[in-house]
């Protein structure tokens, strides 16, 4: 009796549909959620955060999943400040505290916050929303990110 052997393959890979933006503020990461919650009608709430152990860094991250519209928004801010603490020789001096700022994604290092929208949406809606978020006057400027451009795309999923 011969066993009969079933191979499966992983080389079909879902590839998820999303786009990306640039959002250019110098707001705090909630502040930033609250003010695209009102812009967008989102509910975005902060979910679990990425960690980079080696440098110590925390990147926040606010998600909302829109089921009507089979949508999905990310906010990640790009940015994470770490404090280390410096010993000093002199007797009379105190120790140093720096903080060092450390970016998720070096290749988009100028954008403080990216905006992820998980969907398969057209070119009007994208460039509806780049209108509506570069009318408030909290936000500098908003860029809608060339994803095949980027060298490392495997940041991106978050």
């Amino acid at each position: 009796m011969a066993i009969k052997k079933h191979h499966l393959s992983l080389d079909d890979t879902f590839e998820e549909t999303f786009h990306l933006l640039a959002i250019y503020s110098n707001l705090e990461a909630y502040r930033m959620a609250f003010v695209l919650n009102k812009t967008l009608d989102l509910n975005l709430i902060k979910t679990v955060s990425i960690h980079r152990k080696k440098e110590g860094a925390e990147f926040d991250v606010y998600e909302f999943s829109d089921p009507d519209y089979y949508r999905s928004w990310l906010l990640l801010h790009n940015y994470a400040f770490v404090q280390t603490k410096q010993s000093t020789v002199d007797l009379f001096s105190q120790d140093a505290i720096f903080e060092q700022k450390l970016v998720y994604h070096k290749e988009l290092k100028k954008a403080p916050f990216l905006l992820k929208i998980i969907a398969d949406i057209n070119s009007a809606f994208l460039q509806n929303t780049v209108h509506k978020l570069q009318k408030h006057p909290l936000i500098y400027t908003v860029d809608l990110i060339d994803i095949t451009q980027l060298k490392n795309q495997k940041l991106l999923i978050f």
